[in-house]
């Protein structure tokens, strides 16, 4: 009988001390209105890549029509051949930045 109280107090405790762990602090709102800008201001950056993307994506296709059409094969085995030399460079530089930006937050448990 004497065990079975004890295992209680224990396991009280160990609830209470869970308890306290999951309290999440309610954030303020300047905090909650500076993530939105954060957010706000991460995702207009990624438009503005993405567009400058498309567009050299685009003319990229016009300049190899262009260059079809004029029947230019030296120019456009050129292009190709620089175009196969910074795919690499793009693919290293595009997976630093997500890696940095991916980082987590420190977070204070109040321990």
């Amino acid at each position: 009988m004497k065990e079975n109280k004890e295992w209680m107090k224990h396991f009280t405790e160990d609830l209470k001390k869970i308890e306290n762990a999951q309290d999440a602090a309610t954030p303020s709102r300047n905090q909650i209105m500076n993530a939105l800008m954060e957010r706000k201001k991460a995702r207009r950056q990624a438009l503005k890549r993405e567009l400058i993307v498309f567009i050299c994506t685009a003319l990229v296709i016009f300049m190899s029509y262009v260059v079809i059409a004029f029947k230019l094969p030296k120019v456009f085995l050129w292009i190709q051949g620089l175009a196969l030399a910074t795919v690499p460079i793009i693919y290293m530089v595009e997976r630093k930045r997500r890696n940095e930006s991916a980082e987590v937050a420190e977070i204070d448990d109040g321990v």
